[in-house]
């Protein structure tokens, strides 16, 4: 059994301004109350919040709630069946505990996905390079961790906000290696993964370099996103337009700003 922890006061005005309710309603308090008694009343476990290690790197607090709840439009038992799937994998995967060590060396190396600093607002930046990733070099059990690795090392680094945004850069995409079948699972199951696990923490995905070819691929990929996370991913005409999200002095030269690239290992 699972016990919530007390409320961070501070985390969640955050999360609540982040998920885009200045405040909650009655009926949305009286939501929150019940999914915390369900919670008290279910067999759920997690071993991330019992092991002496792990302690203090996962919460499952009411800011924490909040996001599950956010996710399915404050539907207890439906929150509650994601959380419980969610606490399962968590048991499975122990999130907080991937290291560097654990992820395929070359994949690790490849500075395929790396954090890259905040937006003008704070928000945790996440860059994907698309010509750093051979969907073909890997299996997808060896390409997820790596994915989870990321998310998990971008939520340590926040700071003013509890979401991120997702810069993808898909100069180098092909439709004969990334295009694929097997590339577009990798695909799938990243975007699986980010919404079911991670409900609540994209801010807003940015695509910048997408050639032609990808509004066919787009066609297929944007039907495996929920409509709440489709209306957060902007396609920009150049990377120069990244200025408007991400100061200059903060963004690499190799998209117009003043800084050198950003280490491919942030720990």
């Amino acid at each position: 059994m699972v016990e919530c922890a007390l409320t961070d006061d501070e985390e969640f005005a955050v999360t609540l301004v982040d998920v885009g309710f200045p405040s909650l309603s009655e009926e949305q308090k009286a939501s929150l109350v019940a999914f915390k008694e369900l919670i008290k009343g279910s067999n759920v476990s997690c071993k991330e919040l019992t092991d002496e290690a792990l302690s203090g790197r996962f919460k499952l607090n009411d800011a924490m709630l909040l996001r599950f709840l956010v996710a399915r439009q404050f539907e207890v038992p439906k929150s509650m069946s994601l959380l419980q799937k969610h606490l399962e994998w968590r048991n499975t995967v122990v999130p907080t505990g991937i290291t560097g060590a654990q992820i395929q060396t070359k994949l690790f190396n490849s500075g395929a996905y790396r954090l890259m600093g905040t937006t003008k607002e704070g928000y945790s930046v996440i860059l994907s390079q698309t010509k750093l990733f051979d969907p073909y070099a890997q299996e997808l059990e060896e390409f997820l961790p790596y994915v989870v690795y990321t998310l998990e090392n971008s939520i340590r680094h926040m700071e003013k906000h509890t979401k991120n945004v997702w810069i993808f850069d898909l100069e180098g995409w092909a439709l004969t290696t990334h295009g694929t079948p097997r590339g577009n699972s990798f695909v799938k199951e990243m975007l699986t993964l980010v919404q079911k696990q991670y409900p609540e923490r994209l801010h807003q995905a940015l695509i910048i370099n997408a050639p032609w070819l990808f509004s066919t691929a787009w066609s297929l990929i944007s039907g495996w996103l929920d409509e709440r996370t489709r209306g957060k991913v902007q396609f920009l005409d150049s990377p120069k337009e990244l200025e408007k999200f991400i100061h200059k002095d903060s963004l690499p030269k190799s998209y117009g700003g003043l800084r050198e690239d950003y280490p491919i290992h942030n720990e």
